[in-house]
């Protein structure tokens, strides 16, 4: 989901051809990271423990 937003962002700037658009692609992946995907992450963690982080281990964050 998150990596949809940043594809449709540069997505966005490459039709407009806006380079602001396109380049505005790298603080918002850093934005949803610290505000969204950490906060995720640890309730996550809180709430399944041990077998969510085994889990995150086995798996990409990513791709």
């Amino acid at each position: 989901m998150y990596i949809a937003f940043g594809i449709v962002t540069i997505g966005t700037g490459i039709i407009l051809n806006s380079l602001w658009i396109t380049l505005s692609f790298i603080p918002s992946i850093v934005v949803i990271f610290f505000i969204a995907i950490k906060k995720e992450e640890l309730y996550l963690e809180n709430k399944f423990g041990q077998d969510y982080l085994s889990y995150k281990a086995k798996v990409r964050r990513w791709f």
